[in-house]
């Protein structure tokens, strides 16, 4: 930030200039380890692909389906309009 402050004296700092500086902070600093560790602290585990069956995701199916009146509606203005 300070630099950013002394390569724009006088300048007020945009949302735009904040993230920037942000990002460039955040990706020096921001390792895999450092994100386990902070999960673990938490006793939030890495991820288990296992833990979930497909009929967990059933129920999920349903909104999969296309909406029938959708379809009925798109063919009928495809036909009426040409």
């Amino acid at each position: 930030m300070d630099t950013w402050m002394l390569a724009h004296t006088g300048q007020r700092v945009t949302d735009y200039d904040l993230c920037e500086i942000f990002s460039g902070a955040y990706q020096k600093e921001a390792t895999i380890e450092k994100a386990t560790k902070g999960f673990k602290s938490f006793e939030i585990y890495s991820l288990n692909q296992d833990i979930f069956s497909d009929e967990d995701y059933a129920p999920a199916h349903v909104t999969e389906q296309r909406n029938k009146c959708l379809v009925t509606l798109v063919k009928y203005l495809t036909v009426t309009l040409h």
